[in-house]
């Protein structure tokens, strides 16, 4: 009996923003005094109304099986908010919980592609999708958007990239890493054009409520066959409660909950009470929380782009400042190696200057890296000094 892994196995790697997240806590735990700017994760507590719901759950023995889309209450909950704040009308039938966003990205996918499938992604973007697309059979088809554009998505590159193998288009606004923001008009084109061609489009919405400039529009409003991604992990700062939900027709609501059954079961039960908190109570925390984003992106913006070679825009949302580090090619660190690409900076600044980033080369685009503000002023402050001095090193 053969005991060899299958294809999809010995093709898996771990995500690129978990292998340099891993090697800089390697090196915090060494006793160093690493300054973090790697994951995506809120640094607030999570609001203390959202955990008194779920201390409730478990006072009330809400510890056991719910139904495989999630409970009721809670996906009548996300019907309600998608009505409230983007004028969409779903039914509870439609929305299924997922055990966070990348989990849903994945049943979705599993659930409309078939080998040979292509798959029209804008990069920058978040590497898992590119990953999770290749796990079905189907091919990632990048559309490149540019930095002197403020990597705002251009319709006429997405109908380029098109072809008669196109099964979806991705979307994601704001984006990770860049915080572009898709203007209507972009959106309205694209819907124009998925609705010509019959292809899904799957939008990612997981930032919606970190929007500092511009609108959001979901693209659901224009398109029926739109897979609508969203969560409560990043504007409630519940990353570590895993619960993410799709929005989409009845017919593909129905498979994502028969393939979710196969593979998880349900989403956790605590959580799902914890989320429909967030979605039903205040909202005065995420009020706040992005108050005090836009704060830190103003700051380290500014203390970027003063740093010589180095250069940033102005994001418009999510909490990412993607910075062309391609001035920096070339030059010497003070060990004699010489930086060829984004890996090899973002490894002189863990190990010169104690600042931990994620290369931009997995995002799509080798000429940046992206730092995570989710973090506290006086961290940003202080990494922004420690990588001035380690620039200056280089000849």
């Amino acid at each position: 009996m053969s005991t060899e892994l299958s294809r999809l196995a010995n093709s898996l790697t771990l995500s690129p923003t978990r292998t340099f997240d891993k090697q800089a806590r390697e090196l915090a735990a060494s006793g160093k005094k690493v300054l973090f700017f790697t994951l995506g994760e809120p640094d607030f507590p999570t609001p203390k109304n959202i955990k008194r719901a779920a201390f409730a759950a478990i006072k009330n023995d809400f510890t056991h099986y719910t139904p495989v889309p999630g409970i009721l209450e809670l996906r009548q909950a996300i019907c309600d908010k998608f009505k409230r704040d983007n004028n969409l009308a779903y039914s509870p039938d439609q929305i299924v919980v997922n055990a966070g966003v990348a989990n849903s990205l994945y049943l979705a996918f599993n659930c409309i592609l078939n080998p040979g499938d292509e798959v029209v992604i804008p990069v920058p973007s978040w590497p898992t999708v590119f990953s999770q697309v290749k796990t079905t059979g189907a091919e990632p088809v990048f559309v490149q958007c540019k930095e002197e554009n403020d990597f705002e998505l251009q319709f006429q590159d997405v109908a380029a990239a098109v072809t008669p193998k196109t099964k979806c288009i991705v979307l994601n606004s704001p984006c990770n890493p860049t915080g572009a923001v898709i203007p209507e008009k972009t959106i309205k084109k694209i819907c124009e054009l998925a609705s010509e061609k019959n292809l899904w489009l799957l939008s990612d919405e997981i930032y919606e409520k970190l929007i500092y400039s511009g609108k959001h529009i979901s693209p659901a409003l224009y398109h029926q066959n739109t897979i609508t991604l969203h969560g409560v992990s990043k504007a409630y700062a519940m990353t570590g409660w895993r619960i993410g939900y799709t929005a989409t027709p009845i017919q593909l609501a129905t498979a994502i909950t028969s393939l979710q059954g196969l593979a998880i079961g349900n989403p956790t039960s605590v959580s799902q009470k914890a989320a429909l908190e967030a979605l039903n109570g205040s909202q005065g925390s995420v009020s706040k929380m992005k108050k005090e984003f836009r704060n830190r992106r103003d700051s380290i913006v500014k203390l970027i782009n003063e740093i010589p070679y180095l250069r940033a825009n102005l994001p418009k949302g999510a909490f990412y400042a993607f910075t062309n580090v391609s001035n920096l090619f070339g030059k010497k660190t003070p060990g004699g190696k010489t930086l060829l690409n984004s890996v090899d900076v973002s490894n002189y600044f863990l190990n010169e200057a104690l600042v931990a980033t994620t290369p931009g080369q997995p995002f799509g685009s080798d000429a940046h890296i992206r730092f995570s503000y989710a973090c506290s002023q006086e961290q940003i402050i202080e990494g922004m000094q420690q990588l001035k001095k380690a620039v200056e090193k280089l000849t």
